[in-house]
């Protein structure tokens, strides 16, 4: 008797799609944390549009309740998440105003093990500068003594470079 031999299928790598989202469609951007290296394991991938991020966080994981038209239950849980949501997209807007200045050669932002999460980290490398921000939707809860011990392992590398610490929120819109 002959044994039958299990055909097993390859498995399905997301890279392929993930790079045709990001290069073909321009709909997701991978990054990776300022100064970390290009084959980092240590990337995250978001939505570039904010209309397609606030959709799939809010209607699409809500869409049986958006089905049965429970309006209510949504609006509920988008009410109750909008705060974190909205915070998200003002660290957006925030990095791309330092982009369109002209100024910095590198704007990004920093995480290291998702402990030590710094918002906006903007480079000017010509005139050694670093401008290190913690983005809030409210200034009052915003602490710069945190912001500097989290950037400490940065500036450590930079010792000679200018640092300036900001703090952004609603009011600086």
């Amino acid at each position: 008797m002959v044994a039958q031999q299990r055909i097993i299928p390859p498995a399905i790598s997301p890279c392929g799609y993930l790079d045709k989202l990001e290069k073909t469609y321009n709909l997701i951007a991978r990054q990776r944390p300022w100064q970390q290296p290009e084959g980092t394991r240590d990337v995250r991938y978001y939505l570039l549009d904010n209309f397609l991020t606030f959709w799939f966080r809010f209607v699409h994981k809500y869409r049986s309740a958006v089905e049965i038209d429970n309006m209510d239950y949504v609006r509920a849980k988008v009410q109750a998440d909008y705060n974190t949501f909205s915070g998200f997209i003002m660290e957006r807007y925030f990095r791309q105003q330092y982009a369109e200045t002209g100024i910095y050669n590198i704007v990004s932002n920093y995480w290291h093990r998702d402990a030590d999460e710094i918002d906006l980290i903007a480079v000017d490398e010509s005139d050694k500068r670093l401008v290190i921000a913690e983005c809030k939707r409210q200034a009052k809860r915003i602490d710069l003594n945190l912001l500097r011990e989290k950037a400490c392992a940065i500036v450590t590398k930079h010792r000679r470079w200018q640092v300036e610490y900001r703090a952004l929120s609603l009011d600086d819109m």
